[in-house]
């Protein structure tokens, strides 16, 4: 790899930049104004931060265009915050929630270029203290999955909403999902452990016993489904949690085997220099402590191995050439997606700014030195100038939905019997009119059960795996749609 050169002093000429088009929704901020709607739950999970399991809630907050006319097909992103999955300032810093400067800012941004933008809250919570390694690797690695398992959450709750009630106008098959420092792991994971034997490798197992540190039979599978009380829920059963871009912001990959051929193409940024997140291939280690918990690969070798395996053959095929991806290629040995931030020192996250009165404030300044409002957002100004026209690459065409909506027309002629039930019921429609999708939601309206691409008269539910309550079942059919409830016994 050629030695990086330190170009800083491009930075504000690069936020100035502008594309040679005009001004074109989802490539460039069309809006002024955007809409925050503040903890809208998603899901819910156990969580451990506590100490014992608790089924918690799952929040976060929306953000969209204001006084936007486009009433259908709008595509989502979907971010995830720092924080070295601890909350602040256990942390040692000051960021690691939804609501720090650079995740509302991304989010705001991306709002006013036409998306849906999800700022998501993910469970948080490991050992990072403790002097045995296996302990901190295992705690972390259960802590990733569960991120992980929320965030494939997140992607589900607005695909469930874009085949259901519609509320957010999104289009359920162009969603691209992020991450910031820890997030940014996450994301990456997201995009490629997708196989059994990927969370199985011989790092991935204590030493001395053997056993798996993340048991896919305990914590559920890669999309959260299955595992056991009280380690996972599964949310939106039965849908999907693809995506069709990754980015990642300082994060790394947790094994370089996980990447293969026909997995989404991904976007980084990184500084090559960040202690915490290797460029390449290194230790991640413990940022209060120093203390080694595990091998991984930055955003250098993630996007390497992408474009080997023509993952990133979307963007090499757009033939970019802007400012945003000249400046990138002078430093990112040719791999398409890769744009490393060359900064003077050791440095993390300088799009990241906080108020200075944090108690963690010394801490941040060791790795964000010149940290202000001014800096972030012009690091950001260069991400989106970056990762935008490749989002636009990916998810175009953008407006037109390829799925159908359920006709508005309420449905009378259907029968829940035996209604109450305390063992199977059954669900059934008119003549001639069948059953397309049903799902069922619990008092808090959490989706308990879910059918999608059925074709049949009648459905048998096996009410015997829930507990005694009132659920709420809602029934699309070909043509129409019907809500009813069911009391299980």
């Amino acid at each position: 790899m050629k030695k990086h050169l330190h170009v800083s002093a491009l930075l504000v000429m690069l936020t100035t930049a502008f594309y040679s088009f005009g001004q074109q929704r989802y490539l460039d901020e069309v809006f002024t104004d955007v809409q925050v709607t503040p903890d809208v739950k998603y899901g819910a999970n156990y969580s451990t931060l506590s100490g014992t399991p608790t089924l918690t809630d799952l929040f976060m907050d929306v953000y969209q265009p204001a006084n936007d006319t486009v009433d259908k097909c709008r595509p989502v992103m979907i971010l995830l915050h720092t924080g070295s999955f601890l909350p602040p300032p256990v942390n040692g810093q000051c960021t690691g929630t939804r609501k720090d400067s650079a995740v509302v800012e991304i989010c705001t941004e991306f709002a006013k270029r036409g998306y849906v933008a999800a700022a998501v809250s993910y469970r948080q919570g490991w050992n990072a203290v403790s002097s045995d390694q296996d302990t901190r690797t295992s705690t972390l690695l259960q802590a990733v999955y569960r991120a992980l398992i929320d965030a494939k959450t997140a992607v589900r709750y607005f695909r469930n909403d874009a085949m259901t009630m519609g509320y957010w106008n999104t289009d359920p098959d162009k969603i691209i999902l992020g991450g910031l420092g820890s997030g940014g792991y996450v994301a990456l994971a997201y995009g490629s452990l997708n196989k059994p034997n990927e969370i199985y490798l011989d790092k991935f197992q204590n030493a001395t016993t053997g056993d798996p540190y993340v048991d896919t039979l305990i914590y559920g599978n890669y999309d959260g489904f299955g595992g056991t009380v009280p380690n996972n829920v599964a949310n939106y059963p039965g849908l999907s949690s693809e995506v069709q871009l990754i980015f990642n912001m300082g994060g790394a990959l947790g094994d370089s085997s996980w990447l293969e051929a026909g997995e989404p193409p991904i976007v980084a940024f990184h500084c090559p220099s960040d202690p915490f997140a290797p460029y390449q291939t290194g230790a991640v280690i413990v940022p209060t402590t120093g203390d080694f918990v595990v091998e991984v690969s930055g955003s250098y070798d993630a996007l390497r191995l992408a474009n080997a395996a023509g993952n990133n053959d979307v963007f090499v095929n757009a033939g970019f050439n802007d400012v945003y991806t000249q400046r990138a290629n002078a430093e990112n040995d040719g791999y398409e997606g890769l744009f490393p931030f060359v900064v003077p020192g050791q440095q993390a996250g300088p799009w990241d700014w906080w108020d200075t009165t944090c108690v963690r404030h010394a801490n941040g300044l060791l790795t964000n030195p010149d940290m202000s409002a001014n800096k972030g957002r012009s690091y950001i100004d260069s991400i989106m100038g970056y990762l935008s026209p490749r989002a636009y690459a990916v998810l175009n065409p953008i407006g037109n939905c390829n799925y159908t909506s359920v006709e508005e027309t309420e449905i009378k002629d259907i029968t829940v019997f035996p209604n109450p039930a305390d063992a199977t019921f059954t669900i059934s429609g008119p003549v001639n009119n069948n059953i397309r999708q049903v799902r069922m939601f619990d008092v808090t309206g959490r989706t308990i059960l879910a059918y999608t691409n059925l074709n049949m008269n009648k459905l048998v539910i096996d009410g015997s795996k829930y507990a005694a309550g009132v659920y709420t079942v809602n029934i699309e059919f070909e043509t129409g749609k019907a809500t009813t409830k069911v009391v299980i016994k």
